[in-house]
């Protein structure tokens, strides 16, 4: 009997002690991530903006208006310019890349032929809604992106939002509406509409293109944030010290050289695709 209590005190020990361990790395976690999953169905805004404040991510390529490949971008941004439609070919082996580059200047350059190069089972690289995006952009009407499969019309509404800088569309977004309200208050310039977009205190700052606002932001993920896409806009390359990470400090500096060289409006940078 006494084995048996000894036993019950080191199991029910190590238990409590290895969730004091896990909680920091794993628990906390994992609940931030899968309660806004609850709570909000196909919101992946919310669950995206709780795993980056859990775990704090310098590097945030994946994240929302974080650091992108500078030469995919690159090449988005000479398309746009020369209107080559064949800039993307470099990344033909590269998957995410070569869809996201094709995508982006389909829908940037309203050319629904760049939609049949676009080739993956992910719903914001679809083809069919990149087409019926390009309707919705070029008759003004968000209602064509109904002609986009179910799960692309949020994604379609999203684009046709922030390429019209039409507000009022994001107010009909079923999930998501975060990054659209996001897209456009840096796209037009207007802070009022960080109310309703993630990282409020960063996408103020980056609306009004001021960095001065970016040192009083506490959490590191958002100061972050603010710094690299404010940098961008304002052509401001010494911002990007501000960056801890030295992989995001890169890109920012890559992108600032770039957009200053090319001297083109590099706001879609500093937006999310979807």
């Amino acid at each position: 009997m006494r084995k048996l209590f000894y036993g019950l005190i080191i199991f029910f020990g190590l238990v409590i002690g290895g969730f004091f361990i896990l909680d920091n790395f794993v628990l906390h976690g994992f609940f931030t991530a899968i309660t806004p999953a609850l709570l909000n169905p196909g919101d992946a805004t919310a669950q995206e903006i709780g795993i980056e404040r859990k775990w704090g991510m310098q590097h945030f390529i994946w994240s929302i208006t974080g650091p992108r490949n500078p030469p995919t971008e690159q090449l988005i941004i000479t398309g746009m310019e020369t209107k080559n439609t064949s800039v993307c070919e470099p990344y033909k082996n590269f998957e995410f890349e070569y869809n996201r580059c094709n995508f982006e200047l389909a829908l940037l350059l309203t050319d629904k032929s760049l939609c049949n190069d676009v080739e993956s089972t992910l719903p914001i690289f679809d083809p069919q809604t990149c087409k019926a995006t390009i309707d919705g952009i070029l008759n003004q009407d968000p209602n064509e992106c109904q002609k986009a499969p179910s799960r692309g019309v949020d994604i379609c509404l999203q684009d046709v939002a922030r390429i019209l800088k039409d507000p009022t569309i994001c107010e009909s977004l079923s999930n998501s509406n975060h990054r659209c309200f996001w897209n456009l208050a840096v796209g037009m310039q207007r802070d009022d509409l960080c109310e309703f977009a993630p990282f409020e205190q960063a996408c103020r700052s980056i609306s009004k293109r001021d960095s001065s606002m970016c040192e009083t932001i506490s959490e590191e993920i958002e100061r972050s944030k603010c710094y690299y896409n404010t940098a961008i806009l304002t052509e401001e390359k010494n911002l990007c010290q501000n960056l801890d990470d030295e992989t995001s400090s890169s890109a920012c500096i890559d992108h600032v050289d770039f957009c200053s060289k090319q001297n083109y409006d590099c706001t879609f940078l500093s937006q999310r695709y979807t």
